[in-house]
C-alpha cells in the first residue's frame, strides 16, 4: 500500500492505494469526533481490495487550516471532492494528483456519518455508506426510551483534550449546534437524498447512537423512492467502523 499526503485550499488529505494500479473506485472517509489523525488499517481494508481510499481532515482540524466549526465540516467534504472530480488535487509539494475517479464513494461513522449523508445530498457520487450516523441532533439523547450519548457533554473532553487539533472550538456554538443540528441532520435531506445510491449501516450494541433512528430512517428514505439498504449488526458504535463488513463489500462490489 502506498500513501500520499494531499493538499486543495486549506484542506489536508491522506490519500491510501495499491503500489500498482487501482480499480477505479475511490472511498472519500469521513471520521466521527473527536477521530485520530490516521486511519491506515481502515485505508487498508479497501486497498487490499482495490480501492484508493482517502481521508479528508476536517477544515481547522489536524493538519488542515482555518478555524474548526461543525458546519465548515461538510462545506470541507463539498469542497475537497468537487476538487477532486476536476482534477484539481494536488499533492503537499504541490504536485498534480493525478488518479480519477471511476466511481466515487463517501463513507462516514457517527458525526461523519451525517456529514457524508449532508454533503452527499449536493454531490454528484456513485454511492454513501453511513456507518451508525447521527440522523437528527435535535432528537439526540431527547427520548428517555432511547440509551443515546448526550452531545453536549463531548464537548468538554474536546476541548481539554484536543483543543489543538480542533482549532478555535467554540462552547456557545457547540451548544447551539447540538440543539439545532445546522445543516447537518440528514433528515432535512430526505428530498435529495431520495435521487442517491444509499447503504445504511447501525449495529444493535451501539448504546451511543440509536440504530433505531436509522432504521426509520432507511424505512423513509425508502419510502421517498431511494435506493438505499439498511444493515443491521452485532457491533456497538466504535467497533463497527474497525472491521470489514461483508455487506459493504458485496455493496461495493469488492472481491470478499
Amino acid at each position: 500500500m502506498k500513501k500520499n499526503k494531499l493538499r486543495f485550499g486549506d484542506i489536508i488529505a491522506e490519500s491510501y492505494y495499491p503500489k500498482e494500479g487501482n480499480n477505479g473506485k475511490f472511498i472519500v472517509f469521513c471520521p466521527g469526533l473527536p477521530g485520530r489523525s490516521n486511519y491506515e488499517d481502515i485505508a487498508k481494508i479497501y486497498v487490499e481490495r482495490g480501492c484508493v481510499f482517502i481521508h479528508v481532515k476536517y477544515q481547522g482540524s489536524w493538519e488542515s487550516y482555518g478555524r474548526f466549526t461543525m458546519p465548515s465540516c461538510r462545506k470541507t467534504i463539498i469542497s475537497f471532492v468537487e476538487g477532486l472530480m476536476k482534477g484539481e488535487i494536488k499533492d503537499i509539494f504541490g504536485s498534480s494528483f493525478d488518479m480519477v475517479p471511476k466511481e466515487l464513494f463517501l463513507l462516514g461513522h457517527s458525526f461523519g456519518g451525517s456529514i457524508v449523508l449532508s454533503a452527499g445530498a449536493d454531490l454528484k457520487l456513485d454511492g454513501i455508506i453511513a456507518l451508525s450516523p447521527v440522523i437528527d441532533y435535535r432528537k439526540q439523547a431527547k427520548d428517555p426510551i432511547i440509551e443515546e450519548e448526550d452531545l453536549t457533554e463531548l464537548f468538554d473532553f474536546i476541548k481539554f483534550g484536543f483543543e489543538n487539533i480542533y482549532r478555535g472550538i467554540d462552547k456557545s456554538e457547540w451548544e447551539n449546534f447540538c440543539k439545532t443540528g445546522e445543516n447537518l441532520n440528514p433528515s432535512d435531506y430526505t428530498d435529495k437524498l431520495k435521487t442517491k445510491r444509499i447503504l445504511l449501516v447501525h449495529g444493535i450494541k451501539d448504546d451511543s447512537v440509536s440504530y433505531i433512528k436509522t432504521k426509520n430512517f432507511s424505512k423513509l428514505l425508502e419510502k421517498n423512492g431511494a435506493d438505499v439498504l439498511f444493515v443491521e449488526t452485532d457491533d456497538d458504535h466504535g467497533s463497527i467502523k474497525e472491521r470489514p463488513i461483508k455487506e459493504v463489500l458485496s455493496w461495493l462490489d469488492l472481491n470478499l
